[in-house]
C-alpha cells in the first residue's frame, strides 16, 4: 500500500477499485482495510474544506504534504481532473459496505445506512448500520430476517483495531 507517497486524486478511484476487486476475489479483509484507509485518509482528505477543489496529491498515512496544492496550472489555466475521479470514488463505498459470500452477508465497511440481501439459503433480510464511525468506534447493526431463516453474518474487524468488543443481544 502506498503509505508514504501520495496518491494523485485521479488514482483514488483506481486504487479503491483494485482493492474492491481483490476483496471480492479473495475475501481477504486486508483489502477492505486498504479501501477504508484510502477512503478516509486520501479521498475525503483530498477535498478542499470549501468543497470547490481537490488536492492533487494526498498521502495515505493521514498527513498532507507541507505545501497544499488543490490544483495544477497548465498554460495559464487551472485544471483539476481529479474532481471527476474523486466523485467516482465516492460512489464505491456503497458497493463494498455489505457483500455476500457463500455463507451469508459480510459487513466490510461501517457506513450508516440500510441494505437488503437475498439468497436461497438466507432468504430476504435487511441490515441496518447506525454509526458515526470513524468519528466514534461504536457501531450498531440491526438485522431483520424474513421467513425465520437463520444465517451467519461476518464482520470485518479493521486491522488497526486494538480493542474490539462484539455484543449480540447484550451478551459478549
Amino acid at each position: 500500500m502506498p503509505v508514504q507517497e501520495g496518491l494523485e486524486g485521479c488514482t483514488h478511484a483506481r486504487w479503491m477499485g483494485l482493492n474492491l476487486h481483490l476483496l471480492r476475489l479473495t475475501g481477504d479483509p486486508s483489502f477492505a482495510d486498504a479501501f477504508e484507509w484510502t477512503l478516509y485518509n486520501a479521498l475525503l482528505g483530498s477535498i478542499r474544506p470549501d468543497g470547490k477543489q481537490v488536492d492533487y496529491h494526498t498521502w495515505l498515512n493521514g498527513t498532507r504534504p507541507a505545501k497544499m496544492n488543490y490544483r495544477q496550472t497548465f498554460n495559464g489555466r487551472v485544471i483539476t481532473c481529479c474532481v471527476f475521479n474523486v466523485l467516482d470514488s465516492i460512489a464505491l463505498p456503497a458497493s463494498a459496505a455489505v457483500m455476500l459470500d457463500r455463507e451469508g452477508p459480510v459487513v466490510n465497511l461501517y457506513l450508516p445506512g440500510t441494505t437488503g440481501i437475498e439468497t436461497p439459503e438466507t432468504g430476504k433480510a435487511r441490515i441496518t448500520i447506525d454509526t458515526e464511525y470513524p468519528r466514534s468506534g461504536k457501531v450498531t447493526v440491526s438485522i431483520e430476517a424474513s421467513g425465520g431463516k437463520r444465517f451467519p453474518i461476518r464482520f470485518r474487524i479493521p486491522g488497526w483495531s486494538r480493542n474490539t468488543l462484539l455484543m449480540v443481544a447484550g451478551e459478549k
